[in-house]
């Protein structure tokens, strides 16, 4: 499930980057580079997908400029928006934002990344 999981992120246009949380800053994060796939018991951040995901300043531009339109990784999750910018993958569950909403299970997380912002473009544009 956490292939699917993935894939529905990044179909979205959004990249997922491995982190330590609060041992490491986010730009180590980026300087490493996007994940290609989600692992358990693992947190990340959700960034825009980028043309050098392991530039920061090419990721903050991407996010400050989707977030000055109102486009920021969050879900629908129980009729609630939940942010998304960080993630923690359990066994069963995914623990989504800060503060800590609490866990979703893989299934209910699958489903509720439909109300994930797109912000791919299409092949043509």
């Amino acid at each position: 499930m956490l292939d699917e999981i993935f894939e529905r992120i990044s179909e979205k246009g959004w990249s997922v980057y491995e982190t330590i949380w609060g041992t490491e800053s986010w730009r180590s994060s980026v300087r490493r580079g996007p994940k290609d796939g989600l692992c358990s018991s693992v947190q990340y951040y959700v960034f825009p997908t980028v043309s050098d995901p392991m530039n920061p300043e090419e990721v903050t531009r991407k996010a400050i400029d989707l977030a000055e339109t109102g486009i920021e990784p969050s879900i629908k999750y129980r009729g609630v928006r939940i942010p998304l910018s960080f993630i923690t993958v359990g066994k069963n569950i995914i623990k989504v934002g800060i503060p800590d909403y609490g866990g979703i299970g893989y299934e209910d997380f699958y489903i509720s990344l439909n109300s994930l912002p797109s912000i791919r473009k299409p092949p043509d544009a």
